[in-house]
């Protein structure tokens, strides 16, 4: 997906893995990055685990993660400890091409 806006006279930005898998690691690298470490794995790993989860589901599961809270809300505690939506909906947009939805 990246690829695809690079044109054919510039270079390539940076080392690009040799492997399927090394660049399945790239992407989870590049999306912790852009949306914290706790956040991706957490996300990432009760996408794999369910059987068909919905998008508030998983934010009601997200906001039972102290470490995701943490990761969200480092400089600033709320009152009422939940994951902003958006958080969710910036991370899975940027999954979107890899997921497929049930239902639709």
């Amino acid at each position: 997906q990246m690829v695809s806006g690079w044109r054919s006279f510039d270079g390539v930005p940076f080392q690009l893995s040799s492997s399927v898998r090394g660049l399945i690691v790239d992407l989870f690298e590049r999306l912790e990055v852009s949306h914290g470490t706790f956040v991706v794995r957490a996300t990432l790993s009760y996408l794999t685990l369910s059987r068909g989860i919905g998008e508030g589901e998983l934010n009601n599961l997200l906001s039972l993660d102290d470490d995701v809270l943490a990761d969200v809300y480092e400089w600033w505690v709320p009152p009422l400890r939940t994951s902003p939506p958006l958080i969710l909906s910036r991370l899975l947009m940027d999954v979107a091409p890899y997921l497929s939805r049930r239902g639709d």
